[in-house]
């Protein structure tokens, strides 16, 4: 039986190299709350073996982070989102946001549009490109290093997953750079008082600014 070890051997030969370069990427898996799902480890690791090089980056709460244990070696960037540097756009979220309110799933509502707001505090300070985020109920079996020239040529700004023209499912979402998450960041701010989850205000978001900001990933 061929081991995880040889996996990831194989990938690092077959696939890192793109059109003479290393492709630079990295996967951003983020997740709020005082606790990290059991799922949590399985999505990591599935990531890590298709994707043997890059960096995969966990942003979360310091508590739930000091109970992580890689028992599997994935080489995970643990950062505490404590940590990051909140943009005007991530407070006026906070303070506007009517989620809290109409929650009734331990702020799984606030926390899921939260996250967008965290990963673009990230990114801006970090200066990151060419970013996948995965939900973390998420098993990638794809190198994203032979898909990424694809992504950044169609997509210049942001894409996701559209089951219909009015909901987002954003189990995978790709980030062009910092400057293609700015504008999604604000309209979070500014429709935070609505009471839409983030489902509805990507679909809102697209249909406001249409297929160059943030494109349609392919479902079938």
């Amino acid at each position: 039986m061929i081991t995880r070890k040889q996996i990831v051997t194989l990938f690092v030969i077959g696939s890192l190299i793109v059109g003479g370069a290393i492709q630079a990427y990295s996967i951003v898996f983020v997740h709020l709350g005082s606790t990290l799902p059991k799922h949590m480890t399985d999505a990591l690791l599935q990531a890590r073996i298709f994707n043997p090089t890059c960096e995969i980056v966990l942003l979360a709460n310091r508590k739930a982070l000091d109970t992580f244990v890689d028992y599997h070696n994935i080489n995970t960037t643990l950062i505490p989102v404590e940590s990051i540097a909140k943009t005007n756009e991530h407070k006026e979220f906070i303070k506007k946001s009517t989620l809290k309110k109409i929650d009734q799933r331990e702020n799984f509502w606030l926390f899921t549009s939260e996250r967008f707001l965290y990963l673009d505090d990230y990114m801006q300070q970090h200066d990151k490109k060419d970013v996948f985020h995965l939900e973390n109920d998420v098993l990638l079996y794809a190198n994203l290093a032979e898909m990424l020239p694809t992504f950044t040529k169609y997509y210049k700004g942001l894409a996701a997953v559209f089951d219909n023209d009015d909901r987002c499912i954003a189990s995978i979402v790709y980030i062009h750079n910092k400057k293609s998450l700015r504008p999604l960041s604000r309209y979070f701010a500014s429709h935070a008082s609505k009471g839409k989850n983030d489902m509805e205000i990507l679909a809102l978001f697209r249909q406001a600014n249409g297929e160059k900001i943030i494109g349609s990933l392919p479902i079938t």
